[in-house]
């Protein structure tokens, strides 16, 4: 189904300890580019799946709230939709 993998990613992460990782963020707009060479690094010196699962959670939700700070200036309210905000690590978080 489609979602499957978004699924399976977030059942990961909550066994994982978050690793540090962040995208790049640049006038509201996400860049995954460093986190993506970050990740395969991480992953090819061992660290474990579920680590990196519950640290790509952060870092979306980290660059998501600073993406969001960016775009919505002087607006008090924003809305967040979407089939991602689903997933209730991203969305709590």
């Amino acid at each position: 189904y489609e979602g499957q993998a978004a699924v399976e990613l977030e059942h990961l992460a909550r066994r994982g300890r978050a690793v540090p990782l962040e995208f790049g963020v640049s006038a509201g707009v996400l860049d995954a580019a460093p986190l993506i060479v970050e990740l395969v690094s991480l992953l090819r010196s061992g660290t474990p799946a579920a680590d990196l699962a519950a640290g790509f959670h952060d870092a979306v939700i980290a660059a998501t709230a600073q993406a969001v700070c960016q775009a919505a200036a002087g607006i008090a309210t924003v809305g967040l939709t979407g089939g991602v905000f689903v997933n209730r690590l991203l969305r709590e978080g």
